[in-house]
């Protein structure tokens, strides 16, 4: 699951990352969209949570 949210971090905010299911990193190039990163995170980590 890490990854996977690693990937979905980087896809919003234009970078790269990536890892593990129990470990992952994630950065880019537009710190301006973190308030989106952040709500996009949270409602994948929901739907996690969920299933």
């Amino acid at each position: 699951h890490a990854g996977s949210l690693a990937k979905l971090v980087s896809r919003v905010l234009e970078g790269g990352g990536g890892g593990r299911h129990d470990f992952a990193q994630a950065g880019g190039s537009r710190p301006s969209k973190i308030p989106e990163t952040i709500k996009e995170v949270s409602l994948e980590i929901r739907k996690i949570l969920e299933a």
